[in-house]
């Protein structure tokens, strides 16, 4: 029962995983199909600024709060916990990203951020020997 149970969460996390990263290309495709994708220069001002440094920061805190959790996790519900949260701050990036290529009309900020955060996705991504206990 205890290895079924173990077999279940494994599951959940690769398809959680999997949705997230799906989610980012879906919110690529909202600001295509906007008409607000163009690759232009982009000019940084304050706002864009501060929207570039928390689409930064959120992935690269969320990778340091995964670890730290990850190293004192007692039990595979404890290691998911630290994973979704990891994940949820890698993609807090993108979303970042999308909403400064929304507001200046250029996808520059939203392909990069996707980039940075899918690299974070990585490198938390679920693996089956971080559930056994």
């Amino acid at each position: 029962m205890q290895e079924q149970s173990l077999k279940q969460q494994q599951q959940a996390a690769k398809v959680i995983w999997f949705a997230m990263i799906g989610a980012l290309f879906v919110y690529g495709y909202l600001l295509q199909s906007s008409g607000r994708m163009f690759f232009t220069p982009l000019e940084l001002d304050p706002v864009s600024g501060v929207l570039l440094g928390l689409g930064l920061a959120a992935p690269a805190i969320g990778y340091g709060i995964c670890r730290m959790m990850l190293a004192r996790a007692k039990d595979s519900g404890a290691i998911l916990a630290a994973s979704l949260i990891g994940w949820a701050l890698s993609e807090t990036g993108v979303i970042f990203g999308l909403v400064l290529s929304f507001i200046k009309s250029n996808g520059w900020p939203y392909v990069g951020m996707l980039v940075y955060s899918l690299f974070f996705f990585f490198l938390l991504r679920p693996k089956d020997s971080a559930l056994k206990e």
